[in-house]
């Protein structure tokens, strides 16, 4: 018995110095003392928390090790739903990590199905099922809507939840609701930590309210990163307000920032369609047809383009 008091004794202290390197952030010192601590003992929580260490190093592999043997420890032990929780989000997050998705998937929903109740697993889970981007009616997306909306139950600030959960409205063409999820994030999103304003403009534009998707767009804009399509946007929101001018600027803002976005080239040939000035529609015209040629294809039918066809230039387009 006095033995074993002289090894939890040295074991406290272990990992006590272990966990004080830890928050010094001597990280590999850390490392050394937990591993000699657990020579000795080990302590479930204790050791969960090197699994955690090794998954922020990225050393996945020792995190799915550490996480397994303590899953074998808990096959006698059934009582520890909260260790047995956080041991399976602990190996869901690792094989999420190692982008073995099915491991990944299993991991979290055992997690749920023993009660978890860490937003971060629904919300993870719901980005899995989210990045198959499938139709709003298919098992995916639901489950998506599902576990977005669980990991907010949980925490009603979680920003990038928010984000995600209204663009997968967007997609759903559910717009009201995707409006609602944004304008929550942009209260949220203090430090600019999204592109929220690019989102709202979206929405916004969507639901044709042209003030409001102009200003968050213009927002957008004065951010230090702002989302490149919001120029590209821009010009499609002047264009439908017959603001061609305006549409120019944006659409030839998009092509500085990125000379391969190939639908701002393609929309400002037929913004110079428009505006009758077929000379640089047809320049804009052949630049995609060398670079993207399945995009001419649209000439042929295109509304906006009626005139383009019946002039000249068409078929100097055509002989090219």
């Amino acid at each position: 018995m006095l033995f074993n008091y002289f090894k939890k004794k040295k074991y406290k202290k272990l990992i006590a110095y272990a966990n004080d390197l830890y928050e010094n952030n001597k990280i590999k010192e850390a490392i050394d003392v937990y591993e000699e601590a657990f020579d000795i003992i080990i302590n479930v929580n204790d050791y969960i928390k090197l699994a955690c260490i090794y998954i922020d190093l990225k050393e996945y592999d020792k995190g799915i090790k550490i996480f397994n043997n303590i899953l074998s420890y808990y096959e006698d032990d059934k009582n520890n739903i909260q260790g047995i929780c956080d041991v399976y989000f602990g190996l869901g997050v690792a094989h999420d990590c190692l982008r073995q998705i099915d491991k990944a998937v299993y991991y979290y929903e055992e997690a749920i199905k023993n009660g978890i109740l860490a937003c971060e697993c629904f919300y993870f889970l719901a980005c899995i099922y989210d990045d198959y981007n499938l139709d709003k009616d298919n098992e995916y997306t639901i489950k998506a809507l599902t576990y977005y909306k669980k990991a907010i139950e949980l925490n009603n600030e979680y920003l990038f939840a928010y984000v995600n959960l209204g663009t997968l409205y967007s997609r759903c063409g559910d717009n009201d609701n995707a409006l609602k999820c944004f304008l929550k994030a942009k209260s949220l999103d203090k430090d600019n930590d999204t592109n929220i304003d690019y989102n709202l403009g979206v929405a916004y534009s969507t639901l044709n309210d042209f003030d409001n998707a102009l200003h968050y767009y213009l927002e957008e804009l004065k951010t230090e990163n702002p989302y490149e399509a919001t120029y590209y946007n821009l010009g499609v929101l002047y264009k439908d307000n017959k603001n061609y001018e305006k549409a120019k600027y944006y659409y030839l803002k998009a092509i500085e920032k990125n000379k391969e976005e190939y639908n701002a080239w393609y929309n400002l040939a037929c913004l110079y369609a428009l505006m009758d000035d077929f000379e640089n529609a047809l320049d804009c015209f052949t630049y995609i047809k060398y670079k993207k040629k399945n995009l001419i294809e649209a000439i042929l039918e295109d509304p906006e383009l009626v005139s383009f066809r019946s002039s000249e230039y068409m078929k100097k387009l055509e002989e090219l």
